[in-house]
Parts: structure tokens; C-alpha cells; sequence
């Protein structure tokens, strides 16, 4: 058996974390020891890593300054320093699952009988936020140069980091794992009855999402007299002001927050309109969650959306500001058989999140 070790910052509510558990959940356990290794021992789904899957942890942090701490450590220590202090054993596959803390931690393995392997995430041409782990663009590229594979998410993922890093080598994409016969049970499990159209998000709420944007567009829409509600599930650094942002603009009432959920799927089954207003996206998984539900979905235009929807032709896509998010909600609200068309469109990209054929290729990569 191969001995792998994947490594990942947390298992925290985002669409990486999620990615992750649908792989250790499905890898060949009889090809596979697998080593999950977590910077930080914490996370909504800790609870869902299988049982054959050993954990591993750095740090178990009781403060935000502490985790500062850490980060600034990942900064300014070299990487070889800081995994043979902090990684024990040997591994045949080391894996960094995120881009960032996690993919400067494997750089610095020294052992040359292991592959190692970085999984992308990101568009680094619209949101580079790994630049707050490293001294400079330069550093980042030489700690890339130490895989043997880089993996991307999607292909404009992959066209921002090689623009952006100027680095061009063994880059594979390899779309997400995702489990479509899993999503359509658990959005069975409860019927969720809306008393009004809704439209339906999902995703951190953090500045990258643009629910404060969406928030806008919902209030001005509401003044206009097109009566729905906004459902936001997730959490985030950004909750505090978006909750303000609603009372200021008089929608608290229409704008339901339900926090982390486990199963979001019941919750995007019952939406009229699944919407992604992200100013910057590697593939997110709840578009492609939401197609596999069937539901129409309008989306900013970045990298991942764009790549999902085949640039329009399952969903649509609208100018990445406001004021195009505005008129494609406005569009779909006034027009029930829009919405009725491009769900049918959605279930028709069903296919294209073929599980089996993902994880075949991702054990050959492993593999080769």
C-alpha cells in the first residue's frame, strides 16, 4: 500500500474542506494508507473524516493572536525548518490540498523518494491572497518548483497561476470529486416549504463571496416592489457587518442567515434561484451542487462559474459588479419560465460531475 499524506489548513466550512472529505471518503482503501494532516485541529468536519484515515495535527490554537503567530512563523521561517520540526514519518505521496500555509509546509520536504503533489484551488490573476504566506511572488515560485505535480480545479485556475507566477510545468486540472447521487438523497431528507421566491447562497462570508453585493441587489429590489427572500447560508469573518448592512437597508427581515448547515441541500432544492456573486472563484462546488439539484443559477462572471456553466450555456452569467448582479436577479424573479428553462438546463450538466471518472483520475495521478 502507498503511504500518503495530505495535508490541509483546517476542516472548516469552506468548498476545499468539503472537496477533501468526498476524496478520503472514496480513495481505494486497499491501495491507500492514508495520513490527513490539519495545521489546525479544528473544523465543522472533522466529524466526517472516515475511520480508516489517520489524523495528524500542528497546532490546537486558543487564540487569535496565536494563530497570527503561527501564520507569521509560515511567513518568515524556512520551510525546510518548519516541516522537519513539525511532520514525523515517511510518506510515499505528500499532498498539499490547499494553496498557501499548507503548500509552503510540503516544500519543504526533503525526502527524495516521496511525490509531492499541490492542489489549486484559486484564479491567482483575480484573488492571489496566498501573498500574505510568502516574502515575495519569487519565493512562492521556487516553493511551487519543488512538486512534482501542481493540480488546478479548473482551467482558467490554472491559466491565472501560470500568468501570475510565470510557471510553467506539470499542471494537471482535475475537476472536483463530487458525490451527485449523495446530494440528491440528503436534499430529499426534508421538504423545505418557502412562502415567497427565494434565491438561495452558499459560501463563506468573507469579501471573495460578495454577499454584500447580493445583500444590495436584494434591498434595491425589495424598494421596487419584486417581493422574495434571500437565503445565506455559512459563516465568516464578514457576518457582523452584513448583518448591519441588512438593517440599514431595512431587509433584515427578508434576508434569512442560517449559518453552517450540513446538509445545505434541502435548502438549495427549495430555492426558485441558486446565485453565486463571488468577486473571484477557483470551481466552487455549491454551483456545481446546484446543478446537480437542477436549479437555474446566475453567476458573476470568474474563472470557475464560467467554466461550470460552459461560459452561458447552463446558467447565466452576468458582468462581475452590482449592477450586474442586479439585472440578472431582477431578469430571473420577473420571469418564472426563464427559471423554469435554465433548471432544465442544470440537470443536463448532471453528467459532467462523473465521480468515478474524477477519483480514476486522481489515483492515476497519484500513481504515475
Amino acid at each position: 500500500m502507498k503511504k500518503l499524506l495530505i495535508a490541509i489548513d483546517n476542516l472548516g466550512g469552506g468548498g476545499a474542506e468539503k472537496v477533501l472529505i468526498n476524496l478520503l471518503k472514496n480513495l481505494n482503501t486497499n491501495k491507500y494508507s492514508v495520513t490527513l494532516l490539519l495545521l489546525f485541529n479544528e473544523g465543522v468536519y472533522l466529524k466526517e473524516v472516515p475511520p480508516h484515515v489517520k489524523i495528524n495535527y500542528l497546532f490546537n490554537p486558543k487564540s487569535t493572536l496565536i494563530r497570527k503567530i503561527i501564520y507569521k512563523i509560515f511567513k518568515y521561517f524556512p520551510a525546510e525548518k518548519i516541516y522537519k520540526k513539525y511532520v514525523k514519518g515517511t510518506f510515499d505521496v505528500e499532498i498539499a490540498f490547499l494553496e498557501g500555509c499548507t503548500t509552503k509546509l510540503i516544500s519543504g520536504s526533503t525526502n527524495p523518494a516521496s511525490k509531492k503533489i499541490a492542489w489549486v484551488h484559486t484564479d491567482f490573476s483575480n484573488h492571489h491572497w496566498t501573498v500574505h504566506y510568502y516574502k515575495s511572488d519569487e519565493e512562492e515560485k521556487q516553493q511551487y518548483k519543488k512538486f512534482n505535480d501542481i493540480v488546478f480545479v479548473s482551467n482558467d485556475s490554472r491559466k491565472g497561476f501560470e500568468t501570475t507566477l510565470q510557471l510553467h510545468g506539470n499542471h494537471s486540472v482535475i475537476y472536483n470529486p463530487i458525490d451527485a447521487e449523495d446530494i440528491i438523497i440528503k436534499a430529499k431528507e426534508e421538504k423545505i416549504v418557502n412562502k415567497k421566491v427565494t434565491v438561495c447562497s452558499v459560501g463563506r462570508l468573507i469579501k471573495a463571496k460578495g454577499f454584500d453585493r447580493l445583500i444590495n441587489v436584494h434591498a434595491r429590489l425589495i424598494k421596487e416592489g419584486i417581493e422574495h427572500d434571500l437565503v445565506l447560508i455559512g459563516e465568516g469573518e464578514e457576518k457582523a457587518s452584513l448583518l448591519q448592512q441588512c438593517r440599514q437597508s431595512g431587509v433584515s427581515n427578508s434576508v434569512h442567515f442560517l449559518g453552517f448547515q450540513s446538509n445545505p441541500y434541502k435548502y438549495v432544492a427549495a430555492a426558485d434561484l441558486y446565485v453565486s456573486s463571488s468577486r473571484a472563484e477557483g470551481l466552487p462546488l455549491v454551483v456545481a451542487e446546484a446543478l446537480i439539484l437542477g436549479k437555474p443559477v446566475l453567476s458573476t462572471r470568474c474563472s470557475g462559474p464560467v467554466e461550470l456553466l460552459d461560459n452561458g450555456r447552463y446558467g447565466m452569467i452576468v458582468e462581475n459588479s452590482e449592477e450586474g448582479l442586479y439585472q440578472g436577479v431582477r431578469q430571473f424573479l420577473l420571469n418564472s419560465d426563464e427559471r423554469k428553462q435554465y433548471g432544465e438546463l442544470a440537470l443536463t450538466r448532471r453528467s459532467f460531475f462523473d465521480i468515478k471518472r474524477i477519483l480514476e483520475e486522481i489515483e492515476e495521478l497519484i500513481d504515475r
